[in-house]
């Protein structure tokens, strides 16, 4: 449930209006104080969430996929690989490791 927290899964409503997101010490607070009842979140919940969003990362998976396999292909054949290449080449690095960690994020959430 604090991951759920930390990703702004709960929300602070006002009059039926969200007034502010809740991390989890807030959300901690205000459940010890009794203001809000602690929430009952099963993993169905959060799974409800993620519909689509596995494609939308496997297709940018795919992409960086193919950009990387393009410049081994060049940097086989000893043609030129830029440095702007090579920039995207680390970024798209840290991009395949974020995508990693983060595949069970929910969307929108």
């Amino acid at each position: 449930m604090v991951f759920f927290a930390w990703m702004g899964g709960f929300m602070l409503y006002v009059d039926g209006k969200p007034r502010a997101t809740l991390k989890p010490r807030e959300l901690k607070r205000f459940i010890h104080e009794g203001s809000v009842g602690m929430p009952i979140i099963v993993e169905a919940d959060i799974e409800d969430r993620s519909k689509g969003d596995a494609f939308s990362k496997a297709v940018a998976i795919l992409q960086l996929a193919w950009f990387v396999l393009q410049l081994v292909a060049r940097y086989v054949q000893k043609l030129p690989i830029t440095l702007l290449e090579l920039d995207t080449l680390a970024l798209s690095a840290l991009a395949g490791i974020a995508y990693g960690l983060w595949w069970k994020k929910p969307k929108d959430v």
